[in-house]
């Protein structure tokens, strides 16, 4: 098994596999590591055990598990820090924890802005000793980018356009990541791949 030392920065590769969690298993993980992608992101807001990361990751030997993201509407920080470092335990260096504010309506009764949220959610990661390296913002705009920038190893947009990440990546700077999902179906016949 190939691991990361802690205080590193996980090698994410040039591409990586996303899928919704509900799709996503330990199998399709071995085959996407065998493959060559360099992350595998589990997408569709995972719940705060992270259980489906360490199946992933307990079914690979090398690739980065990443979530895509952890809703912080629906899980505690504490939660979902305590779920980090059991999965650092067990596979030092392999997981990134991506984070985010998600739907609105996902905060059920209680009631926070958003941004002010995320702040104090990284707030509770920080003090629980989730490295900030080691963790990534769904950011998309500019006040969002620069917090993805300061407290964590960049961002991990959705359904953003090229012109987005180039935008996402002047705000960031050049040590800042810029992860963005983008949608592809792998096909050789390019009209058979627009139908789908």
């Amino acid at each position: 098994m190939v691991t990361t030392p802690p205080s590193a920065t996980p090698d994410l590769g040039r591409v990586g596999f996303w899928r919704a969690a509900v799709l996503l298993t330990p199998e399709l993980a071995a085959g996407a590591e065998r493959l060559g992608y360099g992350a595998i992101w589990i997408g569709g807001s995972p719940p705060g055990d992270l259980n489906l990361a360490e199946q992933l990751l307990d079914a690979t030997e090398r690739v980065t598990v990443a979530t895509g993201i952890v809703n912080i509407w629906k899980v505690p920080a504490t939660e979902v820090a305590a779920s980090f470092h059991r999965l650092e335990a067990r596979h030092p260096g392999r997981f990134v924890l991506g984070i985010g504010i998600g739907h609105r309506e996902n905060q059920g009764n209680q009631y926070q802005k958003p941004y002010a949220a995320l702040v104090s959610y990284l707030d509770t990661l920080d003090a629980e000793g989730v490295p900030a390296h080691r963790r990534l913002v769904s950011a998309l705009g500019p006040r969002t980018l620069r917090l993805a920038a300061e407290r964590s190893l960049g961002t991990h947009p959705y359904l953003t356009t090229p012109a987005h990440t180039r935008f996402a990546r002047d705000i960031g700077g050049p040590g800042s990541l810029v992860a963005p999902e983008q949608r592809l179906v792998p096909d050789t016949d390019p009209a058979t791949a627009r139908e789908t």
